[in-house]
């Protein structure tokens, strides 16, 4: 039997009547995790996120359903000069301490990362942007957890 073939012969044992099949009780209403799947386009970029060097609410509502509190952005930036940045916070937060962001540590060059957010009970956001600072910007929902 090939390494494959073991796989999935022992991943079938954990399934429902299976031999050593995983007992999930209890786990009903827990948090998880709901991946969008393939957009045709990216959500925002760097003319859509339109406030400059201050703290501006972002709607993830047409997007992201009631009951989610925590979502996956795919965030990319094409910084014009170092340390030009994208933040993002839960909405509400008042201090700029707990949030998450990806900025341009080398000029002209893309920098991307997964970033996970808190959404507000409307599904919201807080952003930051750099006035000025972005050749090119994408931010993507890529899934989130209910």
């Amino acid at each position: 039997m090939t390494e494959i073939g073991r796989v999935i012969t022992h991943k079938t044992t954990h399934q429902d009547a299976g031999t050593d099949e995983v007992d999930c009780t209890g786990l009903a209403g827990r948090d998880r995790f709901v991946d969008r799947g393939d957009p045709t386009a990216v959500d925002w970029n760097r003319d859509s996120l339109s406030a400059n060097d201050t703290w501006a609410e972002l709607d993830l509502s047409s997007i992201v359903p009631a009951g989610a509190t925590l979502v996956l952005l795919r965030v990319s930036i094409y910084p014009t000069g170092v340390g030009k940045e994208l933040r993002f916070r839960k909405n509400g937060n008042a201090n700029a301490i707990n949030f998450t962001r990806v900025a341009g540590l080398v000029a002209t060059e893309l920098h991307s990362q997964d970033m996970f957010v808190k959404t507000d009970s409307n599904r919201v956001v807080e952003y930051f942007k750099s006035a000025d600072g972005f050749n090119a910007l994408s931010v993507t929902v890529g899934g989130w957890w209910i």
